[in-house]
């Protein structure tokens, strides 16, 4: 593989990244929504309030392993904190988000 030919599978890969954080970013949002304008009848809050805590574990340490969080998230602590103690989600205490 030729320098050229890495570095445009890495751009790809980097778009990759981005559509699915974006198709997660959209998805989540419309939970949000729904769930807050009453409209969740046929949503599951047990299993997206788990999943999310999960997720926001995951994304919290990719963004803090590429130094990207900031002080201006902290706002997603006290959220991370009652998301752990409702659904055990093993929180490392790590990073600028914890």
């Amino acid at each position: 593989m030729t320098p050229k030919e890495k570095a445009t599978q890495v751009a790809d890969q980097c778009k990759v990244v981005a559509a699915l954080g974006k198709a997660i970013a959209e998805v989540y949002g419309d939970y949000d929504r729904m769930i807050r304008n009453d409209d969740d009848e046929l949503l599951s809050t047990d299993r997206i309030g788990a999943r999310s805590a999960e997720l926001m574990e995951t994304l919290g340490d990719i963004l803090n392993g590429m130094d990207a969080a900031t002080d201006d998230d902290a706002w997603m602590k006290p959220i991370m904190e009652r998301a752990h103690a409702m659904w055990l989600v093993e929180f490392k205490k790590v990073g600028p988000l914890l």
